[in-house]
Parts: C-alpha cells; structure tokens; sequence
C-alpha cells in the first residue's frame, strides 16, 4: 500500500461487529507495557457544547467542569437537567453527536482510569445516551484498537462518526475512524504512522489532524475510502 508525505489512503474495510472485542482486547494487550499508555491530556479544562440532543427545536449546553464531584452536566433554559462522571474518573473531553441515526445525540466523554479489563489507568472512551430529559451509560470500553490520545467526532450523512489519534509500538501517531455498531465501535480505517498531534474539528464539521511540527491534515471520504489530505493553504 503506498503511503506518500502528501496524503495517508486505504480502503475503508468493515469489521464484523462481533469480532471487534476480541480484535480489541487482543491488540490493546499486546500495547500494554510500562510508561506506554497515554496520561490525561493537558488540556484538562472546562468545556461546552451548544447542541440540540434529541431534535425538539431546544438547545441544551453538554458542561465538564473537571473539578466538580459529578464534572459532566446537561443544562436547558439554565436548569440542570442531570450530571455524572465521577471526578475521580479525570474525565478530559466532551462530545455530543448521534452515532447510530436515530435522530438523538449521544454524549462521549473520554476520560483516564482504570477498567476491570485493564487495571493501570488509561484513556477511554465512554458514550452516554440521551432520552429527552436525562442521560444513562450506553458504553463504557475498556479500550479502542490502540492507546488513545485524543477523539473527534465527524458528522457526515446524518449521524457521526469517532475519529481517534492513537500510539504505535513505534511512538509515532495513527488516526482511526470508528462507526457504531449498536454496542461498542468497529474500527473501518486507520492511518499510516504520522507525527503526534490532535484532532480539531472545523466549523463545517470536518476533522482536521493537526502535526505538532505545524502540518495540517483534512479527514477525507470518497467512493468508499478515506483519506487525510495535506492542507496546503
């Protein structure tokens, strides 16, 4: 498969949605070694997200406030409507977007712990459901494919998708796009090993992978594949 400096590309491939744990476990146990697994990003800092959840034509606002007791919260017309994710969980990031098409957005928190699957502290993945006027656990992974460092997520034909930055055994970065698949995430691509750095999201809901020597890339689909096109302005 030929990579170039300009562009990574493969073919996105479907993973049957039952295999996913057993791909998952297995190459996250293959990954664990000490000092490998990412710590809780730097940017620890409040967050909010403006978004109608489930589509009544009201704006809730998804808050992670790190250093309240409960740090996750939804708020309409400036009342709580729930709060969770314990602060002991070092929840890091906020999302909200629909994952499977239902018209109702989930809440993915990523954040650094321990699971029963992989006892030293690490960065997952949690996604949350939204009913109308509350949240409940619908996914807590232990793990993605690899150590993860960061997560997006891309809205595209009326739901989204995970985007990921994770480790290699190299050091380098990798990133992957994850589809839900009723119960966890299956992994359709993943990059060729680039320089570490962190995913932003653009104002039209493009995903970006920002290099830390300053090289901007754009996730990319067309006909079946994915791509991280080089910004070139």
């Amino acid at each position: 498969m030929n990579f170039s400096l300009r562009e990574y590309r493969v073919k996105a491939t479907a993973v049957a949605c039952w295999y996913l744990p057993l791909l998952v476990i297995a190459v996250s146990c293959a990954h664990q070694s000490p000092g490998l697994s990412p710590r809780v990003p730097a940017g620890h800092l409040r967050q909010e997200i403006v978004a109608d959840l489930d589509g009544d034509g009201r704006t809730e606002t998804v808050a992670l406030a790190p250093e309240q007791p409960l740090s996750v919260s939804v708020w309409r017309s400036g009342r709580m409507l729930w709060q969770g994710v314990p602060a002991e969980w070092k929840p890091w990031k906020v999302l909200a977007g629909d994952l499977d098409g239902d018209g109702l957005s989930e809440i993915v928190v990523a954040v650094y712990k321990p699971t029963r699957l992989f006892p030293e502290p690490h960065n997952c993945v949690f996604v949350y459901g939204w009913d109308g006027s509350t949240a409940y656990p619908k996914w807590l992974g232990s793990h993605l494919s690899k150590p993860c460092v960061d997560v997006a997520l891309w809205r595209r034909e009326g739901r989204c998708s995970l985007v990921s930055v994770e480790i290699a055994r190299s050091g380098k970065s990798v990133v992957g796009v994850y589809e839900w698949c009723g119960f966890g995430f299956v992994g359709y691509w993943q990059s060729g090993e680039m320089e570490q750095g962190a995913l932003d999201t653009a104002a039209d809901g493009r995903v970006v992978y920002a290099e830390r020597s300053g090289k901007r890339y754009t996730l990319k689909e067309a006909d079946g594949s994915y791509r991280l096109a080089l910004q070139t302005s």
